[in-house]
């Protein structure tokens, strides 16, 4: 079920998920998070996204070269991360 605002009438009233919008976060907070949470990560997946707002931006280059990679997005991030895969295009 698709969680919508209930103080809202137009059609547009989507609830929007935990995501990172430019200007929505403190960085010195997600920063330190990535410090803290680096060691453990096996795994990168990045999901419709275009990667601009740092640090968020800066996740893909600040990991190992081991730790695999996947993009999964409608176009191929600017500048070219080298992502281990990458599925491009419309996922419907």
């Amino acid at each position: 079920q698709i969680a919508r605002c209930q103080a809202c009438s137009h059609e547009h009233n989507l609830l929007k998920p935990s995501v990172a919008l430019f200007g929505e976060f403190e960085s010195l907070e997600i920063e330190a998070q990535l410090r803290r949470d680096l060691p453990y990560v096996d795994l990168l997946l990045v999901m419709g996204s275009a990667l601009l707002v740092p640090p968020l931006s800066l996740i893909p280059q600040s990991l190992p070269h081991h730790i695999p990679q996947l993009l999964i997005n409608i176009e191929r991030i600017l500048p070219n991360h080298l992502f281990d895969i990458q599925m491009i295009g419309d996922s419907d």
